[in-house]
């Protein structure tokens, strides 16, 4: 199987930093039919959680993301990368892009069953370069 890599829409909301606050989001989410493939959530400070989220969609989906304050990123890019695990392929990426100087602004990726799935966000300006090496060392 060869790789693919694509731009990808990522969400992010803010939650309390609580037991549950997460789950009643990704809950309400759920309940209009998203179909999440990606949660990252971390504290943010002062009794607040980020959360980015990803794909978010259909026009339910969207108007309970909208209810709940989750927005699509704009502030950098994202692209999602899926195919054959090898070892050293975060390695990999970081220094290619690095290489390149391209800054990584989040890189998040997990092995399951020999396959790999991975987001890298870089800055806006960056994107199809970014997307160009990617292919070209997948």
């Amino acid at each position: 199987m060869k790789f693919k890599v694509e731009k990808a829409d990522v969400w992010m909301g803010m939650a309390e930093d609580k037991p549950g606050s997460l789950g009643g989001i990704l809950a309400r989410l759920s309940k209009a039919g998203a179909r999440l493939e990606f949660i990252f959530a971390r504290p943010a400070g002062k009794g607040k959680a980020v959360f980015f989220i990803a794909p978010l969609k259909g026009a339910a989906v969207l108007k309970a993301a909208r209810s709940l304050g989750v927005k699509k990123i704009n502030t950098f890019a994202s692209l999602r990368f899926r195919g054959p695990d090898r070892a050293g392929l975060g390695a990999k990426i970081a220094c290619a892009m690095g290489s390149q100087g391209i800054n990584i602004c989040g890189l998040s990726g997990m092995g399951i069953a020999n396959q790999c799935l991975g987001y890298i966000a870089v800055d806006n300006k960056d994107v199809a370069r970014a997307q160009r090496i990617l292919k070209s060392i997948l």
